[in-house]
């Protein structure tokens, strides 16, 4: 089993499957899952040298203006106007702190 208990107290890494004692494992979930220090390190190396690229700035022509944002959300959500209005709203104080940002 890679990543089980015995009846020792010691656990396996679920990525390089060593055996470590549970107080040397980082991160343990509910389950049978387990990561050791060294395969976060080593993660964390490899996240250095080589970043995620860059996230694509979407195209701002196609954007939704608020009265089309309500009107769309007309047609998938019944009632629940002030859910709606709220939702209106948070997309024109992010379109507001956007401007501001690129100006």
């Amino acid at each position: 089993m890679a990543n089980g208990r015995n009846g020792l107290g010691i656990s396996r890494c679920s990525f390089c499957e060593k055996s470590q004692r549970p107080a040397q494992l980082v991160v343990a979930g509910q389950g049978r899952a387990a990561v050791c220090y060294e395969c976060i390190r080593v993660l964390g190396q490899l996240m250095e040298q080589d970043p995620p690229p860059p996230r694509p700035v979407p195209d701002r022509k196609d954007a939704l203006v608020p009265r089309d944002i309500y009107a769309n959300l007309d047609i998938y959500v019944v009632a629940q106007d002030r859910a709606k209005k709220f939702l209106r709203d948070c997309h024109e104080i992010i379109s507001s702190i956007e401007q501001r940002n690129a100006g």
